[in-house]
C-alpha cells in the first residue's frame, strides 16, 4: 500500500489475509484523501483472488473482474450517493444469496457514518449472522460516526492524519518538488496527501496567485475577488490561508509566504474576515444565484483599512 500512513493499518490487514482471518466486518476510519478506499478495494481483490495466498494477483480472472468493478461478488454502497434504508435492504438480499464467480463475497460501504438510525437497525442483523465466506468492509471518511451498534458489530481500524513529514518524504519519492514553506500547503490541503498532491501538480499556479493578492502591500480586495469568482476552489484556498494566517499570529508562528498578511492585519481583522467568509461559503450552498463578487467585496474590504 503506499503511503507511509497507511502501513500501521495495512500490516494488520495483511496479516489477517495471509492467515485466512479477515474479520467478517471491518470498519476502516479515516480522513478523505488518504487512500483508505484503495486499501478496501484491495482487499475485496485479495479476499476473492484465485490464488487465495493473501495477496491480489492481479492477473486472475478474479482481480480483473474487482479492478473493472463487475465482479459479481463485489457489492458496493455510498460510492457517490448517500445509503438509503432500500439500499441496505438490497444489500440484505444480497449477502443471503450464494456467489455465482468464486467462494466468497465483499460488500464495500462507503459513507458509514452517513446511516441513519433505519438503516442501521435494517443492516445489524446481517451484521450479526453474517454468512460464510460473506465479508463486510465499511468506511467512515466524515467526521460524524456511525451509529454505536453498528460500530459495536465490527474490527475498527483508524488510519492516521500524516505528519508534514511523512508527506515531504513522500512527495520527494513521487519526484514532487517540496516548496520551501511547506507547512501553508500542507495546511491548505489539511493534511490530505491526494489534495496535496494536486495543489502542487495542477494548482500551484492559481494557489500562488490567491496567495500573492492576501499579500499584496498595499492590499486591494479587486484582484482576489476577481480570481475567486473564475476560479470557485478559490474561495476555499482563501478560508485555509486566512485560518493559517490566524494560527500563526496567535501562537507567534511565522509563515515566510503570508508574513505580510500576518504583519499588516490585526488578529481582530483577520478573524473577522474569515467568519464572514465561512458564513459566505455555507450561504452558497443554501442561495442559489448568489451574486459573489458583491457579497466578498465588504469581507475583503476589511482588509484595506
Amino acid at each position: 500500500m503506499s503511503g507511509p500512513w497507511l502501513t500501521p493499518v495495512w500490516r494488520q490487514l495483511s496479516s489477517a489475509l495471509s492467515q485466512q482471518r479477515f474479520p467478517q466486518s471491518t470498519l476502516l476510519r479515516g480522513s478523505e484523501g488518504l487512500g483508505i478506499e484503495a486499501m478496501a478495494e484491495y482487499c475485496a481483490k485479495a479476499l476473492l483472488c484465485e490464488t487465495q495466498s493473501g495477496r491480489a494477483c492481479n492477473r486472475c480472472k478474479q482481480c480483473q473482474l474487482v479492478e473493472s468493478g463487475t465482479h459479481p461478488g463485489v457489492f458496493r454502497l455510498g460510492v457517490e450517493e448517500s445509503v438509503k434504508v432500500d439500499d441496505i435492504r438490497r444489500l440484505n438480499r444480497w449477502a443471503q444469496q450464494s456467489s455465482s464467480v468464486g467462494a466468497a463475497k465483499v460488500a464495500l460501504l462507503y459513507g458509514a457514518g452517513q446511516l441513519n438510525e433505519a438503516s442501521a437497525n435494517a443492516f445489524l442483523k446481517t451484521l450479526e449472522e453474517p454468512n460464510a465466506n460473506t465479508f463486510f468492509v465499511l468506511l467512515n471518511l466524515e467526521t460524524k460516526q456511525p451509529i454505536s451498534t453498528v460500530l459495536s458489530r465490527c474490527v475498527q481500524l483508524t488510519v492516521s492524519q500524516p505528519t508534514e513529514a511523512q508527506l515531504s518524504a513522500w512527495l520527494s519519492e513521487q519526484g514532487i518538488t517540496v516548496p520551501d514553506d511547506f507547512a501553508l500547503y500542507y495546511r491548505v490541503a489539511q493534511g490530505s496527501p491526494e489534495a496535496l498532491k494536486k495543489l502542487l501538480d495542477e494548482d500551484k499556479a492559481e494557489f500562488e496567485i490567491v496567495v500573492n493578492a492576501f499579500t499584496a502591500i498595499p492590499f486591494s480586495a479587486e484582484p482576489l475577488i476577481a480570481h475567486i469568482s473564475k476560479q470557485a476552489k478559490a474561495l476555499d484556498w482563501s478560508l485555509q490561508l486566512l485560518q493559517f494566517a490566524l494560527r500563526c499570529s496567535l501562537s507567534n508562528q511565522t509563515s515566510e509566504a503570508l508574513s505580510a498578511l500576518i504583519s499588516h492585519h490585526s488578529i481582530a481583522s483577520l478573524q473577522s474576515c474569515h467568519s464572514d467568509l465561512l458564513a459566505l461559503r455555507q450561504a452558497q450552498y443554501q442561495i442559489s444565484g448568489l451574486n459573489l463578487a458583491q457579497q466578498l467585496y465588504p469581507i475583503f474590504a476589511q482588509l484595506e483599512r
